[in-house]
């Protein structure tokens, strides 16, 4: 299920409730988890944490970045 296209190539798809996985041009970028405090956490392609936002697309903006 495709939910979000930045317009960088960037395709995020929800695997799961809590759990948004980004692909950009056929390669893995990082995805986005929500934590048990409700924050959503921000993970790069080699899933070190690049932060923790109150809003989805906060969390997602920072992983397109990356």
């Amino acid at each position: 299920m495709t939910i979000a296209d930045h317009g960088t190539h960037t395709t995020w798809s929800r695997v799961q409730k809590g759990l948004h996985v980004a692909n950009r041009d056929g390669m893995f970028m990082g995805f986005v988890e929500k934590g048990p405090d409700g924050r959503f956490l921000a993970f790069d392609a080699h899933s070190e944490r690049v932060g923790a936002f109150s809003e989805l697309a906060e969390a997602m903006a920072a992983v397109d970045r990356g």
